[in-house]
């Protein structure tokens, strides 16, 4: 998650609404489809698409990452120096991202790293079940 805000400046599962975003992070569902990964390397591109896997019997462990040829690939100083407006972008997102609750980034870890994909559907089966108002959030009131 972080690479891929690193390169974009943007979050790949995010959406306004709380419930399509928690969705879409359930599916690992993101793209490259933007204007803004036009320049980015198709190696940069596969390295985020052998981390963000749901099953971690399938996900690239740290030892792949680190060897990974976008992780070896030499690159010129020149084209390492983002510019003023990427610059930007990222330290926000990056500040927003801080900004979330210690109590969602730990679930949101938990979940992403440790479950399969069918604890994860059964995960938001019981969300669901909680989730009474339909709105991707569980008040104190529907958690009783």
């Amino acid at each position: 998650v972080i690479t891929y805000m690193l390169l974009s400046s943007h979050r790949p599962f995010y959406h306004k609404r709380r419930k399509v975003m928690i969705d879409r992070i359930m599916r690992a569902d993101y793209s490259f489809e933007k204007d803004y990964w036009k320049p980015i390397s198709n190696e940069a591109k596969d390295f985020i698409n052998k981390l963000l896997v749901l099953d971690p019997k399938k996900r690239m462990d740290a030892g792949q990452a680190l060897n990974h040829i976008w992780l070896s690939k030499e690159f010129p100083l020149s084209d390492r120096i983002p510019d003023q407006t990427t610059s930007d972008a990222v330290q926000e997102s990056l500040l927003h991202y801080k900004e979330t609750s210690e109590l969602k980034k730990i679930a949101l870890n938990v979940i992403a790293h440790k479950s399969s994909a069918n604890e994860i559907l059964e995960l938001r089966k019981i969300f669901d079940q909680f989730d009474t108002g339909n709105d991707g959030v569980i008040s104190f009131e529907e958690f009783r």
